[in-house]
């Protein structure tokens, strides 16, 4: 099965031609990966405590149909704190982000990078990128990418950092939020939201926060599960899925700021969609890695949830994304 995926080709041409630290990865190298990643390319990682020398960049196959792929940054480590998923936007997005970073970096060395993404990609008007924007120049990597090219959690927080080391924590409150609102869907935009109030000191906003993480797909928290649990005050008792479906039970008209449970599925799709959600869940929370996981099981579900491409998609049958 191949998958055609705007974009791609473009992003595979710039990190062919030189972003930083890059290397092409073939699109059944699946091993130890979260179950509907398929992987594009490697990237070194920074320093870690898990000694990981690099990250795995590839498209997530959880969008709906007709929805843009989002391309994501994960391991193949077992820790589950570096194999969270962290969003990068749009294909496009993230090339326009390694071009700008390689240029950022080394205008020299990445001159032909630069004028690879000088030239509008086949059926577009503009450019990838352009190396004279005055608002690189003026603002800063961060800002541009921002402004330009999409929104990152991890720049936001580079933001977000900055703001406070000015003392500005409205400024930061404020670009924390933003983050979050561009960035539906993912726990480790909500959780940055938590650890800021925690520093702001604002506990009660602070468990809110991890709670409303807590509610989306455990593998974007970006955090480990007990540490999430434990900010957001869920019972060491219960599983984060039971907790989430003892708050749909008893759910009313929720506290002002408080975080809504989920809707409780209706139609046989939507249990079976449910269950698939759960069960990535559940091994999350259970911490043992990708590599044992049950994709039989998943692929099932997505199968009876009418979503066989996501089920293709977990057994391995995708093999060139182009």
């Amino acid at each position: 099965m191949k998958l055609v995926v705007p974009h791609v080709a473009l992003l595979r041409d710039v990190v062919r031609r030189g972003a930083r630290a890059c290397a092409l990865l073939d699109a059944t190298d699946r091993h130890g990966l979260h179950p509907l990643v398929v992987p594009l390319f490697t990237r070194a990682a920074p320093a870690s405590p898990t000694g990981e020398r690099e990250r795995v960049v590839g498209l997530l196959a959880r969008a709906p149909p007709g929805a843009e792929w989002c391309a994501v940054e994960t391991s193949r480590a077992a820790d589950w704190t570096a194999n969270a998923l962290v969003p990068l936007g749009p294909v496009r997005s993230l090339a326009h982000r390694l071009v700008a970073e390689a240029h950022h970096a080394d205008a020299r060395a990445a001159a032909p990078l630069v004028e690879l993404a000088s030239r509008a990609p086949a059926g577009e008007r503009a450019p990838l990128f352009d190396g004279a924007d005055p608002i690189l120049r003026t603002l800063g990597l961060s800002k541009y990418l921002l402004m330009r090219a999409g929104a990152f959690p991890d720049v936001w927080a580079t933001l977000v950092d900055a703001h406070l080391a000015r003392g500005d924590a409205t400024a930061a409150l404020i670009a924390a939020e933003r983050c979050t609102g561009l960035n539906k869907g993912w726990g480790c935009a909500l959780w940055a939201q938590s650890r800021l109030a925690a520093r702001l000191g604002r506990p009660e906003e602070a468990r809110d926060f991890a709670l409303a993480a807590l509610l989306e797909p455990l593998d974007t928290l970006g955090v480990d599960v007990p540490t999430a649990r434990r900010a957001a005050a869920v019972p060491d008792d219960i599983s984060v899925v039971r907790y989430r479906a003892a708050l749909a039970e008893r759910r009313g008209a929720p506290a002002r700021g408080a975080p809504a449970a989920r809707e409780e599925p209706r139609t046989q799709a939507e249990i079976a969609a449910r269950r698939a959600a759960d069960a990535l869940d559940d091994a999350v929370e259970a911490g043992a890695g990708w590599s044992a996981f049950d994709t039989h099981s998943l692929a099932a579900a997505y199968d009876d949830a009418g979503s066989s491409a996501l089920g293709a998609v977990v057994r391995g049958e995708v093999t060139a994304v182009e």
